[in-house]
């Protein structure tokens, strides 16, 4: 009856618009969800008959169209909305005030004309389903866009930056941003998400509490589950979680989503594939998603398509769930062009549903400073040092100073990440140790990362002792904040990972000025042109991986020359600001799409 009810407004405006103008007119509705009803909102704005060629061609018709001076357009407004609830045959409605202006129209005209009581229209909707004309001067605008957007994980991988960066982009865009995701409170170490997120809307999920229980998956509210298999870690693996604790999962984000606003909001742009995905469906199944996938959950899908471990016991049904959300969003983002093929296999999505939006770097931090390096160094390694022994806290790795006497002579050679499995950091101190011996002069490697008590394989600080290699330092784990200091004190970028989804930290190192070394797979392929802007090793080639750190130690002038074409070529790729904008306009599509259906 709602819809209905809207239905006839939108043809009685466009039948009115149409009696007062002969031009090409388009009205657009509110977004009407099942609970609140936006009385009115509708935008007319008037064109000359050119704004039909723009919709044609799929441009927008702001830029294509020539509003007429004679017409005012109504700008974007946040109306008074009613709230309904409907018992049997009545139905009672509570009216709320205008809410305030937004920071971001402060410079914009606007036109509010007098309205007529919503509540007395919408019961007649209700009671006497009748056609009625609005009057051209009572149409008013839609609200300010609402998006909220889901991380079920708490703050340490690139989801998160990835997350924080787009939704920053998107405030300076004008829409109404909140972010739903989970939290650790650790004194001490990172992974407190309202500390993370400072600056935007968050309602975190806190997860403290849960690492004293017996099973953290089960306390209230439950640790998230992961996409990687490490044993003891208290975030067990997705495939190894049973349905009763799924269930549980999906109950405490419905709760989170429902705390959030997501049955009114807009659009849902949900990270990765999880119980959100789940929780979004029951709870606002009229609100349309976006989903991002970052790489982690194809490499778990990927496991399980192949064969997964005997102790995966779920593994069937969590791949079933994953591939039914993944074809329940309305578009699905991809990091890397490389990522197509592998989510065909795994995902039964349509190609065209598919955007690609590659993670990216601010230009307003990260750029080529001069610094003094050695008291950067100094800071991180000796006086404030936050490397961590395996089990131990951060800073149980500390250094002297006549340890850091490598970092006056030689290129700094610079890992950033976590010290995860794929990551290689074994294979790549391996090949720094036997490079070193072709090094022209001392060049320092340092490890910075590995969030703090979490690793895969060997420690890698237990790989420097097994082999006795020198001039190899953990700075441990560090803010993003802190990056542009450390990739302007540091010479070349390495990333040895052998299924690096995205490759972030290469972007912005290299818009620092820094030449890469990575691998020729997935995401650093598409990001690190040989020869130009940096070198590319097979994967696990440690033969390969020594002669291009020997190569980038000795040969200045090549360094310097690869590290200004990568300069150059990251800026005019993978800026947030463009990439926020592309992120907006995939969802404006999505939400006028869902609003014509």
């Amino acid at each position: 009856l709602h819809l209905e009810a809207r239905r006839r407004r939108v043809s009685h405006a466009l039948k009115r618009v149409g009696e007062v103008s002969e031009l090409s007119t388009t009205v657009w509705g509110s977004t009407l969800s099942h609970t609140k009803l936006f009385p009115h909102c509708l935008l007319a704005l008037t064109f000359e008959k050119r704004w039909e060629t723009g919709r044609k061609t799929g441009k927008n018709a702001l830029n294509t169209g020539k509003l007429l001076p004679k017409y005012m357009m109504l700008e974007e407004s946040m109306l008074p909305y009613t709230e309904m609830v409907q018992d049997g045959k009545s139905v009672s409605c509570r009216q709320e005030l205008l809410h305030s202006r937004p920071t971001h129209q402060k410079d914009r005209e606007w036109l509010l004309p007098a309205m007529e009581d919503p509540m007395q229209q919408f019961r007649q909707d209700q009671l006497e389903p009748q056609s009625r004309l609005l009057p051209f001067q009572n149409l008013a605008v839609r609200k300010q866009r609402h998006v909220v957007m889901g991380l079920m994980f708490f703050p340490r991988g690139g989801s998160a930056h990835v997350t924080r960066s787009l939704a920053r982009e998107l405030v300076e865009l004008g829409w109404r941003v909140t972010i739903v995701c989970g939290s650790l409170r650790i004194p001490g170490r990172p992974g407190d998400a309202q500390a993370f997120f400072a600056g935007l809307d968050v309602y975190a999920v806190d997860y403290t509490a849960s690492l004293n229980t017996e099973d953290p998956l089960r306390a209230d509210p439950p640790m998230h589950p992961s996409y990687e298999d490490r044993p003891g870690a208290p975030d067990r693996v997705f495939a190894r979680v049973d349905n009763e604790t799924y269930e549980h999962l999906v109950e405490t984000w419905m709760r989170a989503l429902r705390s959030a606003g997501a049955a009114q909001a807009d659009i849902l742009h949900l990270n990765h594939l999880t119980p959100l995905n789940e929780a979004a469906t029951r709870l606002a199944p009229h609100v349309p998603v976006v989903g991002h996938l970052h790489g982690t959950e194809l490499l778990m899908l990927e496991a399980i398509e192949q064969g997964p471990p005997i102790n995966w016991e779920y593994a069937e049904a969590w791949a079933k769930r994953m591939r039914r959300w993944a074809s329940t969003c309305q578009r699905l983002i991809m990091v890397s062009e490389t990522q197509l093929k592998r989510m065909m296999r795994v995902l039964p999505i349509d190609p065209e549903c598919c955007v690609l939006i590659p993670n990216g770097f601010d230009p307003r931090h990260f750029d080529r400073q001069e610094i003094d390096r050695r008291a950067l160094w100094r800071q991180l390694l000796v006086e404030h040092p936050l490397g961590w022994h395996p089990h131990g806290e951060p800073g149980s790795v500390t250094y002297m100073p006549e340890e850091l006497s490598s970092f006056a002579e030689g290129p700094v050679l610079l890992y950033v990440g976590r010290f995860t499995a794929v990551k290689r950091i074994g294979l790549l101190i391996s090949a720094y140790a036997r490079a070193r011996a072709s090094f022209h002069k001392p060049a320092p490697l340092v490890l910075v990362g590995g969030f703090p008590g979490e690793w895969e394989d060997e420690h890698p600080l237990e790989t420097v002792e097994r082999t006795g290699t020198r001039d190899v330092f953990l700075a441990g784990w560090h803010g993003h904040e802190e990056l542009p200091d450390i990739f302007a004190a540091s010479d070349v970028i390495i990333l040895p990972s052998v299924r690096e989804q995205f490759g972030q930290v290469l972007v912005e190192g290299m818009a620092c000025g820094l030449p890469a070394i990575a691998v020729n797979a997935y995401g650093p392929s598409k990001i690190v042109t040989p020869g130009q802007t940096g070198w590319l090793v097979p994967p696990d080639d440690e033969r390969a991986l020594i002669d291009a750190l020997v190569q980038a130690v000795n040969n200045d002038a090549e360094r310097l020359r690869r590290g200004t074409a990568a300069y150059t070529a990251v800026r005019g790729r993978y800026s947030w600001p463009a990439l926020g904008a592309r992120l907006a306009q995939t969802y404006e599509e999505v939400v006028d799409q869902a609003t014509l259906s």
